[in-house]
């Protein structure tokens, strides 16, 4: 049988500072716990000072606090954010050992703490390595991977083509570096899971174009999941908003398109619908001042009074705003799936969501869709939710009786294993 190994290192990378954890990060771990408490693979993480592949130990993942973000770095090693070692590889790599050395006997005086998971180097030949990373680590982590272990079959699961797409608003230098990561892990071998039909659609319309390497191209699309794991034993929520509200989730600004929203807010100011309509929550990265946030997306300041910010919420709180909300509005222009369409799903919660891209494949027949383009479109969907007596109510049933029919971690996980350890062809 072939041995199958997660890589983790995307959270691995996580900053110093508090920071919660993303899409990409929260999908390694996901792929890590179902594959690993499975018995299925074992679980890897790349140190870019040492430069070799270590094992993780299955305790890492004890979904106790598996989504507990100040220890998830303890357990994982908390690796350096190396861009380039350059001529300082030695000096970065003492004072990393150092650094690693003090926070061990740290941890020594704190029992309680979990400490670190990573164990051994561990090699890779003749296994396959599927990284859930994102492409920039994705890439560090395949070429090192081939360097090291020649007769590993290297699996990248590719998010988007997010960088090329012109209506996500991308410089043009990001674009620029997807292609060079994408042509030196194509050119190394290495094969890709698309997240999404779409997704794979887009990998092969650029590399029709001549805007990707053509010698490797998505060999599957295997959608993500909807599942939202319920937050760690202990862990607590904030204070939700004490009136009704919808959720929007993720920075506003860019591609997720929260200007949308604040339009479609300012045009039913006045109408029949403005007293009935719920307040508007952003959750995510959005700061902790609303008429700032609201400069950036434009002049809305009008419309501040009912419009509510929750900054970097974590897992917890993100879960109870979800089950609160009368329905999530997802704007976005451009995904390569659209985790907090399933997640909401997942949790009861209507959705509203922009008809673009992936975002169907998400919420199948279970969301309502508008034109992002449109903010009199999505003003009638709002107008109508707010206004129509059983509007909500309907979708909240429909939902409720999908259930069993949504996506699992442990499926997905499934679904990537099997597809990472066949042969192509």
């Amino acid at each position: 049988m072939t041995r199958l190994f997660v890589d983790v290192t995307e959270v691995s990378a996580l900053g110093r500072k508090a920071e919660e954890l993303t899409g990409v990060q929260r999908t390694c771990l996901e792929f890590a716990y179902e594959l690993v408490t499975a018995g299925r693979a074992t679980a890897v993480v790349l140190n870019p000072l040492t430069g070799r592949f270590r094992e993780v130990a299955p305790w890492a993942f004890d979904p106790e606090h598996l989504y507990a973000t100040e220890t998830v770095k303890e357990r994982l090693g908390l690796l350096p954010k190396v861009r380039s070692l350059g001529k300082y590889r030695g000096l970065k790599r003492a004072l990393y050992e150092a650094e690693q050395a003090a926070l061990g006997a740290a941890r020594s005086l704190r029992p309680g703490r979990p400490g670190s998971a990573v164990g051994d180097v561990v090699s890779l030949d003749g296994g396959v390595l599927l990284t859930p990373a994102n492409f920039e680590i994705a890439r560090r982590v395949g070429l090192r991977a081939k360097a090291l272990h020649p007769t590993v079959s290297v699996v990248a699961v590719l998010y988007d083509t997010i960088p090329l797409a012109a209506e996500a608003g991308v410089g043009v230098g990001f674009g620029r570096a997807y292609q060079s990561s994408y042509r030196a892990l194509a050119q190394a071998g290495t094969r890709f899971i698309a997240i999404s039909e779409h997704t794979r659609r887009d990998a092969l319309a650029e590399i029709e174009k001549g805007a990707l390497d053509p010698s490797v191209a998505p060999e599957a699309a295997i959608l993500l999941a909807h599942e939202f794991r319920d937050p760690p034993p202990g862990s607590r929520a904030g204070a939700l908003p004490e009136r009704p509200y919808f959720l929007s989730v993720g920075s506003p600004t860019g591609r997720k398109n929260g200007k949308l929203l604040c339009e479609a807010y300012r045009r039913l100011a006045g109408t029949d619908a403005a007293e009935a309509l719920p307040h508007l929550v952003f959750a995510g990265r959005v700061g902790q001042d609303v008429e700032t946030l609201l400069d950036r997306l434009g002049d809305y300041r009008n419309i501040a009074p009912v419009v509510r910010l929750v900054d970097q919420p974590n897992h917890a709180t993100l879960q109870a705003l979800y089950r609160g909300a009368e329905a999530l509005l997802f704007p976005s222009l451009y995904e390569g799936f659209g985790l907090p369409v399933g997640e909401a799903l997942w949790l009861g919660t209507p959705v509203i969501a922009s008809r673009a891209t992936s975002i169907p494949e998400a919420g199948g027949a279970l969301a309502d869709y508008f034109d992002p383009a449109s903010a009199d479109e999505l003003a009638a969907l709002l107008s109508r939710a707010a206004t129509e007596p059983g509007w909500l109510d309907a979708r909240r049933q429909a939902v409720a009786a999908a259930r069993p029919q949504l996506r699992s971690w442990a499926r997905v996980a499934a679904d990537y294993a099997d597809q990472a350890v066949t042969i192509p062809g």
